[in-house]
């Protein structure tokens, strides 16, 4: 996939949650995933001075962090165990981070090690996990510009809530142009603590199949 296609499809889905159309939830360990980025075939570090920026652009309040919990390592364990061709703890924990959370939908880029995983999970609530592509919308602009081009609808397979891999370099996904941001507002900790899940007593083994 061509990346400004990729930056494309990442603007659309950010627009909407900056509208509040939909809620973007992301593992705490995207924080510290997103360190290496591929260029022309081979990996870098990513400059130190994109940290804050980037630590930064994931703390506004249409991202929602998702604690890696002893439920969600223990239910990634089992996902490894389960499927065939599943053999990054990283993925692994995406996977259950968003099967837990009942997540919409699962984007990445990762066409070898998660888009085949597309309803082969089974949520918590017992609905398949749809694993896809964010939806392509627009195309021609930097992936944190200001724009004022009306949006198209939300597409009705992205409803509430979606768990991005916005950065998984490792996964060909682009790192956003961390550029300064206009009179974005920063979410505080306290703002996450309503959306703890609480514990359920249906068995872990359940989301899979």
């Amino acid at each position: 996939m061509e990346e400004e296609n990729k930056i494309g499809r990442l603007r659309y889905v950010i627009e909407l949650a900056k509208r509040k159309e939909l809620e973007i939830l992301s593992s705490t360990f995207t924080l510290a995933e997103v360190f290496k980025l591929k260029c022309e075939d081979a990996e870098k570090e990513l400059p130190e001075e994109k940290d804050q920026l980037f630590e930064d652009f994931m703390g506004q309040d249409f991202v929602v962090y998702a604690a890696v919990t002893e439920d969600i390592g223990k239910l990634g364990r089992r996902l490894l165990r389960k499927l065939d061709g599943l053999k990054k703890p990283q993925d692994a924990i995406h996977l259950a981070t968003a099967a837990w959370h009942n997540v919409d939908e699962m984007h990445t880029f990762d066409r070898e090690h998660l888009i085949p995983f597309d309803n082969r999970v089974t949520r918590r609530d017992g609905q398949k996990l749809k694993i896809c592509f964010p939806p392509e919308q627009l195309a021609g602009l930097p992936l944190l510009a200001t724009s004022s081009v009306p949006l198209p609808p939300v597409p009705p397979s992205v409803s509430s809530t979606v768990e991005v891999l916005t950065a998984e370099n490792e996964h060909g996904a682009p790192v956003p142009d961390l550029a300064p941001k206009e009179e974005q507002p920063v979410a505080e900790q306290e703002n996450h603590q309503e959306h703890v899940v609480e514990e359920t007593t249906k068995r872990e083994e359940d989301i899979i199949t």
